[in-house]
C-alpha cells in the first residue's frame, strides 16, 4: 500500500513546532516564591537582587516578582499618591568590582509600569507580546545577573518595596556560593554598592524562558529531513 502527503506538509510541520517551541516549551530558570519569610523591604533606592539562573534556556517569556506598596501602612486609596510607579531593570554583572564582585553594569531590559493603588501585597507579571518582544526577551546571560526596582512618586506617607522570599527552589544566587546570604544591591549613591542585611535575603521573583530559536529551528529542520526521508522511502516501496 502506497501511502501520501500533503506537499505543504513539512512547511505546516515547521509552523507547528515553532509555535510548540514558543511556549510549551518555557522553563522555569528561577524561582524564588515558594519559601515566604514573612519579611518586607522598603526600597528608598533602586535595590537589587543578584541571581544564578538554572537551566541554558535565555530567551525570557514570563517574569514575575511580588511588591508592596501602602499610604501610612494601610490600603488607604484616597491618600495615596497619584504619580507612584516602580522602575524594574535586567544588568549583566559586568560592571567594575566592589570588594572583589562584579557590579551591575549594562543594562539589557528597562521598563517603567504606573502604580494606581496601594496594595499590601501584589504580583506585577511580564510576557513575552506585552512587554517583552513576541518571542521573549533575549537575556546575553550565561548564568548570574542582577534584577533590580526603583520606586518613585510616592508621597512622604506612602511606602512601597519587595517581599523577602528564602531559599530559591530552582536557580541559586552567589549569596549561596559565597556565603553572602544577606546581601542586595544598593545604588543609593549613584553607583550600586553591596550592602548587608541581619537576616537572608532574596526578593520574590520567577523567571521562565525558552532556548533560543536557533536551537529549536536546528530541531525542526532534523525532524523535517526525517520525514522528507520517510517520505522518499514510501514512495519507492511496492
Amino acid at each position: 500500500m502506497r501511502a501520501t502527503f500533503p506537499k505543504k506538509a513539512p512547511v505546516l510541520l515547521l509552523a507547528s513546532v515553532l509555535m510548540i517551541g514558543a511556549s510549551a516549551s518555557a522553563a522555569t530558570i528561577y524561582d524564588n516564591s515558594v519559601h515566604d519569610s514573612n519579611l518586607r523591604f522598603a526600597a528608598t533606592n533602586e535595590i537589587g537582587d543578584e541571581i544564578i539562573f538554572a537551566g541554558s534556556e535565555r530567551v525570557l517569556t514570563n517574569f514575575s516578582f511580588e511588591y508592596w506598596a501602602l499610604n501610612n501602612g494601610t490600603t488607604n486609596a484616597s491618600g495615596f499618591s497619584p504619580t507612584v510607579s516602580v522602575r524594574l531593570r535586567f544588568y549583566l554583572n559586568d560592571g567594575p568590582a566592589f570588594n572583589t564582585f562584579a557590579t551591575p553594569g549594562t543594562v539589557f531590559y528597562d521598563n517603567t509600569f504606573s502604580i494606581t493603588t496601594p496594595t499590601d501585597r501584589s504580583t506585577l507579571v511580564y510576557t513575552a507580546g506585552a512587554d517583552f518582544p513576541a518571542g521573549g526577551l533575549f537575556m546575553p546571560v550565561i548564568s548570574n545577573m542582577t534584577w533590580t526596582v526603583q520606586f518613585s512618586g510616592l508621597d512622604a506617607d506612602d511606602s512601597a518595596g519587595l517581599d523577602v522570599y528564602y531559599p530559591p527552589v530552582v536557580g541559586t544566587s552567589p549569596a549561596e556560593l559565597n556565603n553572602r546570604r544577606d546581601d542586595y544591591w544598593d545604588f543609593g549613591s549613584g553607583s550600586p554598592v553591596l550592602k548587608t542585611n541581619i537576616v537572608d535575603i532574596s526578593f520574590g521573583a520567577r523567571f521562565e524562558a525558552v532556548p533560543e530559536p536557533s536551537t529549536v529551528v536546528f530541531g525542526v529542520l532534523g525532524g523535517l529531513g526525517l520525514l522528507v526521508l520517510g517520505r522518499r522511502f514510501i514512495k519507492v516501496s511496492k
